[in-house]
């Protein structure tokens, strides 16, 4: 059961992880908090199927919380500021090279920004790998997706990120869209981009 999280607030960031598609420390305990935490809210939706672009557009207009600004190194030596780039809604994932399910959802987001770059931007936020680590990665994998690199994890705090992979959507506004944590389907990601374009 996929569990879609629309127009969250960062305390969903800092609560829910899962298990099972996620890289976490001490996961069961946060598990547990998210779990009682979910009580509180209404924004989780649980379906047996994937939420189609017209839901996700729906759940989208729902006014989200603002995107907190952040200035990052990129790979290739250039600097990425959030708020600096809204001509275009933005993908933020945040991953890691150690971190099993990121890895399995890399190919599927590199597809995604070879299908989209010209209308969304896209960010993947590496967490606290160094620059070596993350070249070669992406070069043994022939990845072409902007790679910033959060080498102390500011961004990550700053963001309540307790797992990975972690992936919001900003619009041109400046507002978080959609954000989920855990692996997303290829699926998942399309008509969550579409939702937001």
């Amino acid at each position: 059961m996929t569990k879609k999280i629309l127009t969250l607030s960062f305390a969903f960031l800092i609560l829910i992880s899962f298990v099972f598609t996620s890289c976490a420390k001490n996961e069961e305990k946060e598990f547990a908090k998210a779990a009682e935490q979910l009580k509180k809210y209404q924004m989780v939706e649980k379906k047996e199927s994937e939420p189609t672009t017209q839901e996700v557009k729906t759940e989208a207009k729902k006014e989200g919380p603002m995107a907190l600004d952040f200035t990052l190194q990129m790979t290739d030596g250039t600097e990425f500021t959030l708020l600096q780039n809204l001509d275009k809604p933005i993908l933020v994932n945040y991953w890691a090279t150690w971190c099993p399910p990121c890895v399995r959802e890399f190919p599927d987001l590199e597809e995604m920004y070879k299908n989209y770059k010209d209308r969304m931007h896209f960010v993947a936020i590496n967490s606290a790998e160094t620059k070596d680590v993350i070249e070669a990665f992406m070069a043994k994998n022939k990845f072409t997706i902007p790679v910033a690199m959060d080498s102390d994890n500011a961004v990550g705090m700053m963001y309540g990120i307790a797992s990975i992979p972690t992936t919001f959507i900003v619009d041109i506004e400046g507002r978080i869209v959609f954000a989920q944590l855990g692996m997303m389907t290829k699926k998942q990601m399309q008509n969550a981009i579409e939702a937001a374009l």
